[in-house]
């Protein structure tokens, strides 16, 4: 998607930011995408992948931005604002999922 589109995507929905997730732990994965509420938390974007993976209770995910954990508490515009790309205007972020007890 390139610039323009996004933008336009920006125009559209204003209060809406445009993230990008990709899977750590399968590199030929599909990338998620989702326009999420400027107002959210990186705990709204883990409950929308949970959801479209159909994760059982015993698997658990994390966020991250590059190499970088990210708390459930923080907000999804002040990641935006900090480290969205400049060159699409889109949020780049990766999950990776770990088996938890047992």
């Amino acid at each position: 998607m390139s610039k323009s589109a996004t933008e336009k995507i920006l125009l559209s929905y204003p209060d809406h930011i445009p993230v990008v997730v990709k899977n750590r732990n399968e590199l030929n994965a599909e990338d998620m995408r989702f326009l999420v509420p400027r107002s959210s938390t990186v705990a709204t974007i883990l409950r929308n992948i949970r959801g479209r993976l159909k994760m059982t209770s015993t698997e658990s995910i994390f966020l991250y931005f590059d190499q970088f954990l990210l708390p459930v508490h923080q907000s999804i515009e002040e990641i935006y604002a900090r480290h969205h790309d400049r060159k699409d205007l889109r949020l780049y972020l990766q999950f990776a999922k770990e088996n938890t007890f047992g």
